[in-house]
């Protein structure tokens, strides 16, 4: 089972722990009270957090927000190249079967006749800095079918290649400020599904033998693209529609309709999918990254989170179990974890820093365990029984200038060695996201407001 595979599966619920309160903001820490009545200080304490980079090569993609298509490179990354592959969900069929009435001469008198087949993807991701140039995709037929209880990671190659059909193919320009919709039209596609109605009666007419015969799509980027672009598969506007109609083609002077308006709508918002990916980190501040969860510095005096790629920082708790030592006894009655951005982002208005970040246990060189023990919780799943184990999200402050979050309890276990934590893995909720930040190792911090008790 690999990391990321793990990271998407359901989380379990740690054992509630009470009597640990935390206040909302640092400036409200103040005074607690002994029995007596005496007042004891709360204390406060920062630490700087070592950390370095990790490359873990096994992102699983099949669980994907979006069909990721397109080529972009990156001076820090590399250059990622991402097809999509997706089987067929069938939404709406209106089927007649069609006369088999045949001429004296053999031919036959009825026929199905495409109107229109039109591939449309909504949007919902855009990542390059340059869309001045052309883009273009080819869209082919899978030659595998894909399964429900398979595993599918991003370094899987794509199940297409030159030698699949090629139902359609576009090329285009892309205004992420105003396009919604990509649409292509997939001529040969209706074909194929002519043909297989043409071959079929109604009573062997299924959601699984037309989705059999048919298997499914690829989405397949040009060598030169400069974007990577993301579709949204579960929205209604993604759907693949054909619409055909039955024709009178012999014995009459023209072309008679028999029956019109009859479609085929399939969509991918319950088809199995995922998205094969390659990255080439030759020449790229990236480049030294090639061994799966070996850690690596570029000595830039940053860390580095690109989730799609498997680029990941690790932060090293030593220094805070260190601070632990040396005060004694303590309770920690709250701690902040802080993560800041570098100054040398890179500036585009389409490429964005990561969403909010989740926190993973470690160990060096190996992997996490699928238990309770293996994410930093929120302190409400740590407290409550109800609870459904919610990871602790770090966000972007006010000034977007740093991920901040609280994380008192699980410093807690920590200070009473109910757990056993060395190194944190930093993980993007969205983990199979383009979007990538980076972030100053000097400033990596967490701040300890803490109370000695007598």
């Amino acid at each position: 089972m690999t990391l990321l595979d793990r990271m998407c599966r359901p989380l379990l619920l740690i054992a509630a722990i009470s009597g640990l309160l935390s206040c909302e903001d640092p400036s409200e820490v103040g005074l607690s009270l002994n029995p007596d009545g005496t007042p004891i200080d709360v204390l406060f304490g920062e630490v700087v957090l070592p950390s370095t980079n990790v490359f873990i090569d096994s992102l699983r993609t099949d669980g994907s927000s979006r069909l990721l298509v397109g080529r972009y490179n990156d001076p820090v990354f590399g250059t990622t190249e991402s097809s999509a592959n997706t089987q067929l969900a069938l939404s709406k069929f209106t089927f007649e079967r069609k006369a088999d009435s045949l001429t004296t001469d053999g031919k036959q008198i009825f026929d199905y006749e495409i109107d229109s087949v039109i591939l449309q993807l909504r949007y919902n991701f855009f990542h390059s800095n340059n869309f001045a140039q052309e883009q273009s995709i080819e869209v082919r037929q899978i030659n595998d079918t894909l399964f429900n209880n398979v595993f599918y990671l991003s370094k899987f190659p794509p199940v297409s290649d030159e030698n699949s059909t090629l139902f359609g193919q576009k090329t285009f320009m892309v205004n992420p400020d105003v396009d919604s919709l990509l649409k292509i039209n997939l001529d040969v596609f209706g074909e194929k599904t002519l043909e297989f109605l043409r071959a079929s009666s109604v009573g062997s007419i299924s959601n699984d033998s037309l989705v059999n015969q048919l298997r499914g799509i690829a989405l397949v980027p040009g060598q030169n693209n400069s974007a990577l672009l993301g579709f949204d598969p579960t929205h209604v506007d993604s759907k693949l529609s054909v619409h055909y109609k039955i024709k009178q083609i012999e014995n009459v002077q023209q072309d008679s309709t028999i029956l019109d308006s009859l479609s085929i709508q399939f969509n991918f918002a319950n088809a199995v999918r995922f998205n094969s990916m390659t990255t080439d980190r030759s020449g790229s501040t990236m480049g030294i990254a090639n061994k799966s969860f070996d850690s690596f510095d570029v000595n830039d005096g940053n860390v580095y989170l690109q989730s799609a790629t498997g680029i990941y920082p690790r932060i090293d708790l030593k220094p805070f179990k260190d601070f632990l030592d040396q005060q004694g006894s303590v309770l920690v009655n709250r701690c902040d974890i802080e993560i800041p951005l570098a100054d040398d982002q890179m500036s585009s208005d389409h490429i964005n820093n990561v969403g909010n970040l989740r926190f993973y246990f470690i160990k060096e060189g190996g992997n996490i365990t699928n238990s309770s023990s293996s994410v930093v919780l929120s302190n409400v799943s740590y407290l409550s029984s109800t609870s459904s184990g919610i990871p602790a999200s770090a966000g972007l402050n006010d000034d977007e200038t740093a991920y901040e979050t609280e994380i008192t309890i699980f410093t807690q276990l920590i200070n009473s060695n109910s757990i056993d934590v060395d190194q944190l893995l930093v993980v993007p909720a969205d983990i199979t996201s383009m979007n990538q930040s980076i972030f100053d190792k000097s400033g990596i911090k967490m701040k300890i407001y803490y109370t000695v008790p007598n």
